[in-house]
């Protein structure tokens, strides 16, 4: 009779347990891939010398997640996204010294970020998130020279050796997610995420970056594993 009893106490125990972490999932950890789309920026005026114009473009790339559930409802994590480089051109100078600069550019993006999720049916839910983000700035860049004497056409020559120019700064960061449940730990996960990043165009000169839009849109999808 007692073996009896404790046997029924361990399985009650074993079960609410088991219930406890079905119910309460501690984290998750999310990889997706997106598509980085940056606006064209205003570049400085006021100089001949100062690059246009400003730079702008769209590339793929991915995003890794983990984060802990504070409660069932609230979420504190960390993102990082690196997407591949948009290629910009830009000139500087004046009519017979005038200068091409090529670049290609990429954000590299580290987030922290709450969120906050509401049940939208049996197996999906919308989450809206706020963070501060890390952002840098990463350019390769060749220059060219124009060639020849006026009155003839502007070209220029070839263009130079490559050499990188990076930058660090800070940004914010607000999105939304759509999630749905395929599997009890795994989620489908679609979102957006817009940034504005304190981007920095007092500055001309041949190591820095001028021109690029102060607000990404990160739209993504992948998959989330909840443990």
């Amino acid at each position: 009779m007692i073996r009896l009893a404790l046997l029924l106490a361990v399985t009650t125990f074993a079960v609410d347990v088991s219930n406890g972490v079905a119910q309460d999932p501690k984290g998750y950890v999310a990889i997706g891939g997106l598509a980085s789309i940056t606006p064209t920026g205003e570049p400085p005026t006021g100089s001949v010398s100062f690059p246009g114009p400003g730079l702008g473009g769209t590339a793929a790339g991915f995003t890794v997640e983990a984060g802990r559930f504070v409660s069932r409802g609230l979420i504190v994590g960390f993102e990082a996204s690196m997407p591949l480089r948009f290629d910009g051109e830009q000139f500087m100078g004046y009519f017979g010294n005038k200068e091409q600069l090529e670049s290609a550019h990429r954000d590299i993006l580290f987030s922290g970020v709450v969120r906050e999720g509401v049940p939208v049916g049996a197996n999906a839910s919308v989450g809206l998130e706020i963070g501060a983000t890390v952002v840098f700035e990463d350019t390769v860049r060749q220059t060219a020279r124009e060639i020849g004497v006026p009155p003839a056409p502007i070209t220029y020559g070839p263009l130079g050796p490559e050499f990188t120019i990076r930058r660090g700064t800070l940004g914010l960061l607000v999105g939304a997610d759509y999630d749905i449940r395929v599997t009890h730990r795994v989620d489908f996960v679609t979102q957006l995420r817009a940034y504005w990043v304190n981007r920095d165009n007092s500055v001309v000169n041949d190591t820095t970056v001028v021109g690029l839009g102060s607000f990404i849109l990160r739209p993504a999808m992948g998959i989330r594993f909840i443990f």
